[in-house]
């Protein structure tokens, strides 16, 4: 049986999203636009940060519902998109994660970038639906002539996210570790050290 995580380790969940989120934002905008065009220049963090959490399966769901909807909160701030967009979608990746997490077990770099792109690009292309459903009377600009509109910005956030995937998941982990031990292995580790 697993124990059930405080309050500490959704707060720590939290900072780690809202820190990435403002050091991505920031970089975006030191970051030339004639490098990257209307591009960000990393992942999307708190994707991740909600992605790790679902896929723990650890907590119960409302406190991952509350996770997402406060990391989509900032998101929609930290981006300038309508209200309610970030969260909606990160809502809807919170519960899917959740559900694959008792069909899915990730473990090495390669499976994590893997999951994370997969779930990155479900994510995006939901993003980019739900701005042309969003701003009324801009989907034919949105997806006019030539102009990809947000679907142009989806693989390369696709391919950041998969490749930062596997270094926020140890973080993450060791976070996770950090505010849930077993009494049961911290006895045994205690021993070992004690020789």
């Amino acid at each position: 049986m697993q124990d059930e995580p405080g309050l500490g380790r959704w707060a720590a969940f939290l900072v780690v999203g809202w820190l990435g989120l403002s050091v991505v934002a920031s970089l975006g905008a030191v970051v030339p636009t004639r490098v990257l065009p209307g591009l960000k220049p990393g992942p999307d963090v708190v994707l991740l940060v909600v992605l790790f959490a679902g896929l723990s399966a650890r907590g119960g769901s409302a406190a991952l519902g509350v996770l997402a909807f406060v990391l989509g909160y900032l998101a929609d701030l930290s981006a300038g998109a309508p209200r309610g967009m970030h969260m909606c979608a990160l809502l809807l990746l919170a519960q899917l994660s959740r559900l694959a997490s008792s069909r899915l077990m990730v473990r090495g770099a390669l499976l994590t970038g893997l999951v994370a792109g997969f779930f990155a690009g479900l994510y995006h292309l939901g993003l980019a639906g739900l701005r042309v459903l969003l701003e009324v009377g801009a989907g034919p600009a949105l997806l006019g002539a030539g102009a990809w509109g947000p679907l142009r910005q989806v693989p390369l956030a696709v391919a950041a996210t998969a490749l930062w995937g596997p270094v926020l998941f140890a973080l993450l982990g060791r976070i996770d570790r950090f505010f849930s031990r077993d009494p049961r292995t911290l006895g045994a580790e205690l021993a070992r050290g004690a020789r």
